[in-house]
């Protein structure tokens, strides 16, 4: 099988990359390609039978305006090269798979599935919404099969965001954001390379959430994540430090969204990693 992967110089692009590598051909859309032609862009994705799409600015950032603007550009433009692209072929390829992220739903106390939750109207689930919009229509442009992966925050000791966190957490600076009663939907890298694989070998198409089952809040991460380096828990962040930091996008650390994986494990998929504990145990070796 041939995929393509855009983003692959990302945490997540660079750890599916070299897993999907082991069984596959797979190839590279770099940054630079998406300033080809359509025409020059199409020849790279030529053969291809799944492309996986993982361009977009980082959101752990301040949300000025002009960034505000780059988060929606570099998602919504990424997925319009690839339409206009696509549509150029002889021979298209039978799955899309795209990026997204569990910000599209609401920060209250519903259980969201991808079959029964509800959209968020704040600026994140504003930007989400319209990035999958704008994979619905490359499905009904490009006549591609496709799949929306919406991402919880995805763990692992070398990259990503837990690596940023376990430095303070060592020195004993560890800290709950907020109150720490906010949800934080995770997933293993481990769990999120197999599942991905698990879509793609399957071909399971929609809307999947890649979130493991076992849901904790900031407080309880926070907490495992002290233990696990034996260190203690001295500090609370008020939420005004974050919003200080960030600005709106703030919300992404002081607002989370209960999120269960209804489609995965309704369609067999097993996670290694039952509870981030054990995450922790087996997959950081931190105990």
């Amino acid at each position: 099988m041939k995929i393509a992967i855009s983003g692959s110089s990302g945490f997540i692009g660079r750890k599916l990359f070299d897993f999907l590598s082991i069984d596959n051909e797979v190839i590279k859309i770099n940054r630079s390609d998406f300033k080809k032609n359509d025409d020059s862009f199409s020849k790279l994705i030529e053969n291809c039978n799944v492309i996986i799409n993982l361009v977009g600015a980082p959101i752990i950032k301040r949300w000025t305006k002009s960034y505000i603007r780059e988060l929606y550009t570099s998602r919504l433009d990424s997925v319009d090269k690839f339409t206009r692209s696509i549509k150029l072929l002889n021979k298209k390829p039978s799955h899309f798979l795209n990026a997204s992220a569990v910000g599209i739903y609401t920060s209250n106390d519903k259980v969201h599935t991808e079959i029964d939750y509800t959209q968020s109207n704040n600026l994140l689930g504003d930007l989400v919404s319209k990035w999958e919009e704008s994979v619905k229509i490359l499905e009904n442009e490009a006549k591609v099969k496709t799949t929306i992966m919406r991402f919880g925050v995805v763990l692992s000791k070398t990259g990503g965001a837990l690596e940023k966190m376990i430095f303070p957490f060592k020195l004993g600076l560890g800290s709950i954001v907020g109150n720490g009663k906010q949800p934080m939907p995770w997933i293993s890298i481990n769990d999120l390379k197999h599942a991905v694989k698990y879509v793609i070998d399957r071909e399971i198409y929609g809307v999947i959430n890649f979130v493991n089952p076992s849901m904790i809040n900031n407080r309880e991460f926070s907490k495992a994540l002290a233990r696990a380096v034996n260190s203690f828990l001295f500090l609370k962040t008020p939420e005004f430090v974050f919003k200080l930091l960030f600005g709106s996008g703030s919300i992404v650390l002081t607002e989370g969204q209960k999120v269960k994986p209804y489609i995965l494990l309704k369609e067999g998929f097993i996670f290694q990693d039952q509870s981030f504990a054990d995450f922790l145990e087996k997959e950081m070796g931190l105990k």
